[in-house]
């Protein structure tokens, strides 16, 4: 998934859909996951 599809998706600034994949990269429970989860997940915070 490209950044593009992740701010479309997440109506997020650029640099909070950076943050949230830094900090989504930097969890590990997020490689249990699969790609819809995390962009859920990605919403909640």
């Amino acid at each position: 998934m490209s950044l593009e599809e992740l701010k479309d998706l997440t109506n997020l600034e650029e640099n909070d859909v950076l943050l949230a994949v830094d900090w989504l990269d930097g969890n590990e429970r997020v490689e249990l996951l699969p790609t819809g989860k995390v962009v859920s997940v990605m919403l909640v915070f």
